[in-house]
């Protein structure tokens, strides 16, 4: 069954000089207990995606075409009905942890606050779920008093304590944007096999948004990559890593610091200029400007999402890459 589906969907922002399109036609779908993750540069529309979802996108800006969340229609629900449905049934863990947590509140009330707002549980049923989700994230409460406040924890705690804010309310969909960023090397590990664990034990479905390939390559099933507020190329995460079609694409794998070696360039890869501004909805492949591989069509014409060999595997390209060797 369809848990998320989205068509079309579009974020504008209204200024003196014009609309800026902040989100140009996305698609996307999730089932029940998929695993799907979004990369691409910053500025690319990632983080937009995920609170465009939640209904908390920037203020003056409008939300277009389809926004569907187990059969209900997000984009035609007011505020009291989406803050029921925020976090009760699509939670999400933020990117740094220290400014979503209330520096004035202890990690227990918080991880317990929805739970109150439920209001079907009495409080020993809260209290006894709050513990329970601080012991399933590795904060065990006879060592990490629930009374402990955020600036109390170190980074990869303070993150634990979010994941388990999201646990205790059980929801159908899990967004993670970046959510180990700030994190060293070891705890991002950490946290990203705790997320796993738990998206595998609840059967959630999980939309991990990240800039790191790695990351989409160890936990998503299916990648969305994201350039200039669309999605340039989109499939089963193991095939489009293996043909890396879009130019796009071969570019972010080119730049790994792994590449280095392979390639024995002696620097790192880069691609030139840069993530274009917003502005009104592309006439031609935003990409163009920095694509070796771009003709007169591309700077004319926008490509949609179109089928490669196997139909999953979808790329909005005019010239798709042989099977991720041709860089000419």
């Amino acid at each position: 069954m369809t848990l998320l589906e989205i068509e079309g969907l579009t974020l504008d922002l209204p200024t003196p000089a014009g609309t800026l399109r902040l989100l140009d036609g996305i698609d996307l779908a999730l089932n029940a207990g998929d695993w799907h993750g979004i990369v691409g540069e910053s500025g690319c529309g990632k983080s937009l995606t995920a609170l465009s979802i939640m209904r908390l996108q920037p203020d003056r800006t409008r939300l277009g075409g389809r926004l569907v969340f187990d059969g209900r229609d997000l984009l035609g629900l007011d505020e009291p009905a989406l803050g029921r449905l925020r976090g009760a049934e699509i939670g999400m863990i933020f990117q740094e942890p220290m400014t979503a947590l209330n520096p004035v509140r202890t990690i227990g009330w918080q991880i317990a606050e929805g739970l109150r707002l439920d209001g079907r549980l009495g409080r020993a049923d809260i209290a006894a779920r709050t513990r329970d989700a601080m012991r399933r994230v590795g904060l065990d409460p006879e060592q990490f008093s629930p009374k402990l406040y955020p600036h109390q924890l170190s980074g990869g705690q303070r993150q634990r304590a979010m994941i388990a804010m999201v646990l205790a309310r059980r929801p159908k969909l899990l967004i993670a944007d970046e959510p180990t960023t700030a994190l060293d090397v070891t705890v991002q590990a950490e946290i990203l096999k705790l997320i796993a664990e738990i998206a595998d034990e609840t059967g959630m479905a999980l939309l991990f948004i990240t800039h790191d390939l790695g990351v989409v390559a160890a936990i998503a099933e299916a990648v969305h990559v994201m350039y200039a507020g669309q999605i340039v190329e989109t499939g089963p995460t193991d095939l489009v890593f293996d043909e890396l079609a879009h130019p796009y694409l071969r570019g972010l794998f080119d730049a790994l610091p792994t590449a280095l070696g392979e390639a024995g360039r002696g620097r790192l890869a880069a691609i030139p200029g840069q993530v274009p501004e917003p502005g009104g909805a592309a006439q031609a492949c935003s990409f163009a400007p920095r694509c070796h591989r771009a003709d007169a069509l591309c700077h004319s014409v926008r490509p949609v999402l179109a089928p490669l060999e196997a139909p999953a595997h979808r790329a909005a390209c005019f010239h798709p890459l042989a099977r991720g060797r041709d860089r000419a």
